[in-house]
């Protein structure tokens, strides 16, 4: 019998990557980045409204030494190797295919077995027909509206990780449950499912 899939997002759930993702940014082309906002690419806080250049500065920072050793969430291995046993896990990344050996050293290092696929679904990819094919019963990101895409295809449970400045949400909708940490991860999907 086929067990249940998770899918799981790969940046600031696995590990904290836009922290560094922004701070490089910063360093390197002289901007000021508010966090709360970097997922939008409007309003010159980027240096450039080029999205193109944009996407393009932040794969060199993902293939950087720097965002290579990045160590991963405390306690995620220790969740991951316990929800495998139930659990097919899929890491599904909004990262580019550019970066898929950065992805790679990341899983084979922290991760190794755990992932039945990983999936990059940046550079004109979705989430959402990931999520179609897939049919996770439970996908967890940092970013709300990738869970609302998964539930909006079937997806019975969103898990809203980390309390992030870009995740605040006053109220979140049905099958929506915030987690701050992968202890809250682990303990969820045990209890409720």
């Amino acid at each position: 019998m086929a067990r249940p899939i998770i899918t799981i997002d790969c940046d600031d759930v696995l590990i904290a990557s836009l922290p560094f993702v922004v701070a490089e940014y910063d360093r390197l082309y002289g901007t000021r980045i508010d966090i709360a906002k970097a997922y939008t690419t409007g309003g010159g806080q980027w240096g450039t409204s080029d999205k193109e250049l944009i996407v393009s500065r932040i794969t060199g920072i993902q293939l950087s030494d720097g965002f290579v050793a990045l160590k991963p969430m405390s306690g995620s291995q220790h969740a991951l190797e316990a929800l495998q046993n139930t659990y097919e896990l899929h890491l599904v990344t909004s990262r580019s295919e550019a970066v898929t050996a950065t992805t790679q050293t990341m899983v084979d290092t922290y991760f190794s077995g755990v992932f039945t696929g990983i999936h990059h679904v940046g550079g004109g990819g979705s989430k959402r027909d990931t999520f179609t094919r897939l049919a996770p019963v439970i996908a967890i990101d940092d970013n709300l509206k990738k869970i609302d895409e998964a539930l909006l295809v079937g997806t019975k449970t969103g898990l809203l990780f980390g309390d992030y400045p870009w995740n605040e949400s006053m109220s979140l909708p049905i099958g929506v449950t915030r987690v701050e940490n992968w202890a809250a991860v682990e303990r969820y999907v045990y209890d409720n499912n």
